[in-house]
């Protein structure tokens, strides 16, 4: 994954790559020191906030797609089940 920079609510700028999104932080790798941090997002400026959230939520929905899988799979999982 590519480097994302995040500000913070004071105009400080973090250069990290996103490792996940929850709904309340982002576990992120600093680019400078490669340390992993979790970065609240409530710290965040308010651009960076809606960002975040949008991330959160993709990650959700896929997530979500891939765990009811395909209507192939299904059909496949029912054909054999129990063999």
């Amino acid at each position: 994954m590519s480097a994302l920079t995040l500000t913070d609510t004071k105009d400080r700028s973090l250069t990290a790559e996103l490792i996940e999104a929850s709904a309340y932080s982002l576990k992120v790798r600093r680019m400078s020191d490669q340390r992993v941090l979790d970065v609240p997002v409530s710290m965040l400026c308010e651009e960076d906030q809606a960002f975040a959230a949008y991330l959160y939520q993709t990650a959700k929905d896929n997530a979500s797609s891939s765990s009811s899988g395909t209507e192939a799979d299904k059909i496949w999982d029912e054909l054999f089940k129990g063999m």
